[in-house]
């Protein structure tokens, strides 16, 4: 898979950058829903359809350091209007956000945004996100999962000394060591009740992100499938790599 984003990103660079036409901020809104809703993204789009070749493409590109997550909103001629989508990234995470128009044909970018910086989620809004965090008195144990009629929630010890949500939000390997197993957890349940709604949102959930394919029922999921599942989802979100990189940095500055 980097191989073949580095050939793509060869291919960019050759384009004439006077090509690229530029989206403006004000041309597109990201934003929460409102209301208590499944899917809590919703992106608004107001772009000069006439400026494009019919066949162009958009979508929505979400960027943290090495992690990357984007999202097809459809041809050009249909982007307009709001659309809505599931959490990309894991909750409390400030990410970047851009949209770009792509040529389907060549694969290059016909039209770029500026990147806008979006936080996934705060403490206020978490129950509208596929995985909400709460803190809790757990006693010894760091996690665990419990269970609402929306689905999984995900609950951390709240003793102050320790600072969970803290190493959640920042440290990679606590991600990875928190993140994958409760998403193992998430997905045999969501086998399980495959026909509830909020399994049917995690299904979509990995669909979008690449992880499963579109069309594929999580009830038809063999283990081998779930495991590799979360081999992707950690290959996507590159836990070690980023903690790594996180100790050179500091080695550095040192």
């Amino acid at each position: 898979m980097t191989e073949i984003i580095k050939v793509r990103l060869k291919q960019r660079r050759k384009t004439n950058p006077t090509q690229i036409k530029k989206i403006p901020v004000k041309n597109f809104r990201i934003r929460r829903a409102q209301s208590k809703v499944e899917q809590p993204f919703q992106l608004t789009l107001d772009l000069k359809v006439g400026d494009y070749d019919p066949s162009n493409i958009v979508k929505v590109i979400f960027e943290r350091k090495s992690f990357r997550s984007s999202h097809l909103i459809g041809a050009i001629s249909e982007a307009n209007g709001t659309h809505t989508f599931p959490m990309p990234f894991p909750p409390g995470i400030v990410a970047t956000v851009k949209i770009a128009v792509v040529d389907p044909v060549s694969n290059m970018y016909t039209g770029l945004s500026k990147t806008v910086a979006f936080e996934s989620s705060d403490d206020e809004e978490n129950e509208k996100t596929l995985l909400p965090i709460q803190g809790g008195d757990l006693g010894e144990r760091i996690w665990k999962l419990e269970w609402s009629d929306s689905g999984p929630i995900l609950l951390v010890n709240s003793r102050s000394e320790i600072g969970v949500k803290s190493l959640l939000k920042d440290d990679p390997i606590f991600q990875g060591a928190i993140l994958v197993p409760a998403l193992e957890q998430i997905l045999l349940k969501a086998r399980e009740g495959h026909d509830e709604g909020w399994a049917k949102n995690w299904e979509f959930w990995a669909q979008t992100n690449d992880f499963l394919e579109e069309g594929v029922s999580i009830e038809h999921l063999e283990d081998d499938d779930i495991d590799n599942i979360l081999e992707k989802f950690s290959l996507k979100l590159n836990f070690v790599k980023r903690k790594i990189g996180s100790i050179a940095e500091r080695e550095i500055r040192v």
